[in-house]
């Protein structure tokens, strides 16, 4: 019989009411800023307020930022309005579905030489804008302006003062609208080179990676104390091997921003990429006691550990990273890889709950994805040590459906969502226990999430038959 849609979502409340009383964390979700006023030109503006909000507000331990491009993606596939934007009532929807607690949006209105910019918080629970804020100025101070409006909704949740997010770029004399554009476009195109290792198709991209570093030396040569131009250059320096550049630039880049991830990052990656490993070690071991959430410098120890053969190491750096923001989804391919012929004891391991989760990785990838009582236990002795891994969620929820304890697995394949949202295994398992149970409206959003946003489906065809089933 089918259950009501106010049911449903009763159901949905109980089931997030009944996790992990000790998770603190609170989750956001942050969407593209609307621009109102300024032409289509002006549109990577939202963007950049969007990373940037995103970039700083998650270094804090207590606060997990959804990924930008996953959430823009929901955005998009559950048309919950065609220009890809939301208001509070879509931004309740999405929040719900993604068991965001909050959601933050904007608008930027340019007028002539001046910007304003606008953004409210949604308390997703009680459907409520628990705060405005409002930011006028000179499009010429651009960073400025992200700055401030980033320390205001930080001030939404009493996170305290946070650091400039551009590091010295809002401090800078001279920088104006049209250099703010300049770096936009240089990011959009570090973007899209690898983490962490060389690009295969470097060679034949070799000419856009020369015009990418003579952009930044025009920046370099107005603005000497740049930070983002010296890290931009060293990344593109990397990718043309070029390593006496790089070499010279990631030095640079960490000395003028010593605050930020990204500058001891691309100091590591310089000596990686140039076989100097004992000197990216030494890098990122700093890094990982000055930024211990940033899953990138996790990603990259384990890199390092493969070049070492130290497997039983790599294998607790990709869980650490798997466990921390931004989401790498290599390193849970990675990690596939490398646990299913390896052996190891708890005492190869610096943490008991890392021990469990690698018991609880390779029973169920050595087993073909199948489950047992064994590692149901191995993934409840990781929940109850250590909370914040989604993995463990997601077996219990899985081996709890197999067992027909319905209600058990759903909170538990929520809990999984609640702590990485982007976690579509998690979406796909909740959304086929909902519709075997007759919850279909919350059913199909969640399968459609999985299918609207995976690549590889080997059951497409049941799931869709299943979405049509349930009535």
């Amino acid at each position: 019989m089918k259950k009501t849609l106010l049911t449903s979502f009763i159901l949905f409340f109980l089931c997030y009411n009944t996790l992990g009383a000790e998770e603190k964390v609170i989750t956001l979700a942050v969407s593209n800023f609307e621009i109102l006023s300024g032409g289509t030109e002006n549109k990577w503006i939202g963007e950049s307020f969007v990373d940037a909000i995103s970039s700083k507000l998650s270094s804090k331990k207590n606060l997990k930022i959804i990924e930008r491009k996953f959430l823009s993606k929901i955005i998009e596939e559950q048309k919950f309005q065609a220009s890809g934007l939301v208001d509070e009532n879509s931004a309740v929807e999405i929040g719900n579905l993604l068991a965001a607690q909050y959601f933050v949006m904007g608008t930027i209105t340019i007028d002539g030489g001046n910007m304003a910019i606008r953004s409210k918080v949604v308390d997703i629970a009680t459907s409520q804008i628990v705060s405005n804020q409002e930011i006028i100025g000179n499009n010429n101070e651009i960073f400025k302006l992200q700055d401030l409006i980033i320390q205001k909704i930080a001030d939404s949740f009493s996170l305290g003062t946070i650091e400039n997010v551009n590091g010295d770029a809002s401090k800078q004399e001279n920088i104006n609208f049209a250099v703010a554009t300049k770096l936009e476009k240089i990011k959009k195109m570090a973007d899209l080179l690898p983490f962490f290792a060389l690009d295969p198709a470097r060679k034949r991209k070799a000419t856009e990676y020369l015009l990418a570093s003579n952009m930044c030396d025009d920046l370099i040569e107005r603005f000497p104390n740049l930070y983002k131009a010296h890290y931009y250059k060293c990344l593109f320096s990397l990718q043309s091997e070029d390593f006496v550049s790089s070499d010279a630039e990631s030095v640079l880049a960490k000395n003028l921003n010593p605050n930020e991830a990204d500058s001891y990052l691309a100091r590591a990656s310089h000596f990686f990429l140039s076989k100097k490993y004992a000197e990216s070690k030494q890098v990122l071991e700093f890094c990982a006691q000055k930024f211990p959430n940033d899953a990138r410098v996790w990603f990259a120890l384990s890199k390092l550990n493969y070049e070492e053969n130290n497997l039983v190491a790599q294998v607790e750096n990709l869980i650490i990273a798997i466990g921390n923001s931004p989401y790498i989804a290599m390193a849970e391919s990675n990690l596939k890889f490398t646990i299913t012929g390896l052996n190891f004891s708890e005492n190869s391991f610096s943490k008991p709950e890392y021990f469990y989760l690698a018991k609880v990785y390779k029973t169920y990838y050595s087993s073909n994805e199948s489950l047992n009582s064994e590692t149901y236990l191995f993934a409840q002795k990781v929940s109850e040590i250590s909370p914040n891994f989604s993995f463990p969620y997601l077996i219990m929820g899985m081996y709890e459906n197999a067992k027909n304890e319905s209600k058990k697995a759903q909170g538990h394949l929520l809990n999984a969502i609640k702590i990485r949202p982007e976690f579509l295994e998690a979406h796909k398992e909740v959304g086929l226990s909902f519709i075997n149970t007759g919850y279909c409206n919350l059913g199909k959003k969640h399968l459609s999430v999985y299918l609207n946003t995976e690549t590889a489906i080997s059951n497409i065809g049941e799931l869709k038959s299943k979405l049509n089933n349930c009535k």
